[in-house]
């Protein structure tokens, strides 16, 4: 269940200074209708886009779904190489 997902989504988008904007063309794909929805609880995301919305404000998907906590770390501006030597340690 989505408890508090507007708000939390809202507060993310604000505590990062992203308009609605920023955060639609970030999230490649994303229908811009619909994020003004999803903020006010009267529409729930796909999840493809609840991924998109959590990869743009850096928050894991459980966080941005339930609140809760986990670590997260972006391997994006990692090369391969790194990103081997990083699944090697785990």
């Amino acid at each position: 269940m989505l408890y508090d997902f507007g708000p939390r989504l809202l507060k993310l988008r604000k505590d990062k200074n992203l308009t609605q904007q920023m955060v639609v063309e970030r999230a490649k794909g994303f229908d811009p209708n619909l994020l003004g929805k999803y903020e006010s609880d009267l529409a729930v995301p796909r999840l493809t886009e609840a991924a998109a919305l959590a990869d743009v404000l850096n928050v894991s998907l459980d966080y941005l779904t339930s609140g809760e906590k986990c670590n997260v770390l972006s391997l994006k501006e990692l090369s391969p190489e790194q990103v081997q030597l990083l699944m090697f340690y785990l």
